[in-house]
């Protein structure tokens, strides 16, 4: 009995380690979304996030206190808008909800811009929200899309990676 503790502690710490691991492993957990809410550019969280750890699988922001710490939009690898909560100050940040509107530029005075947010333009973006819920685990939403005219306004459009292109494209 004596031998089996250490080989049982050692198969339970790999497991807990190899969970963290693949949550820091993932770029993101959860897809973002984007869409135009009349003039105004909106960017906000999907519905579920995935969760790493002993306990691993999906989550429902609407089952979390999941708050928004950081806000990164780029256009061509180049930061377009970029604020975050300063560090130090527990608490502080944005309550996220499903397809809440996070309007391009427009977060409240805790939120420090880093790079204000820059007049936007056509082409390719990514958006990475930075969240984590109430139970310390991490909640961070991406999605890679497009910005076309649309007359006098914008048209938010799909980002596709094109194989025999090996690159992302603008979906027609």
């Amino acid at each position: 009995m004596r031998r089996c503790f250490p080989e049982l502690l050692g198969g339970l710490l790999a497991v807990v380690l190899a969970g963290s691991v693949q949550a820091t492993s993932r770029h993101h957990d959860g897809e973002a979304r984007v869409w135009m809410n009349g003039e105004q550019l909106c960017v906000g969280a999907t519905g579920t996030y995935e969760v790493g750890g002993l306990f691993s699988g999906s989550a429902k922001v609407a089952d979390n206190v999941v708050t928004l710490h950081a806000v990164s939009v780029l256009r061509d690898a180049k930061e377009t808008w970029a604020q975050s909560v300063p560090p130090g100050k527990p608490g502080a940040g944005l309550r996220l909800l499903a397809d809440q509107c996070i309007g391009y530029g427009s977060l409240p005075a805790d939120f420090v811009a880093s790079t204000p947010a820059q007049p936007l333009q056509a082409g390719m973006y990514e958006v990475y929200l930075l969240a984590g819920d109430q139970k310390r685990r991490r909640a961070w939403f991406y999605k890679r899309f497009c910005l076309e005219r649309d007359g006098e306004g914008w048209r938010v459009g799909e980002a596709r990676f094109v194989e025999n292109a090996g690159q992302w494209q603008c979906a027609p």
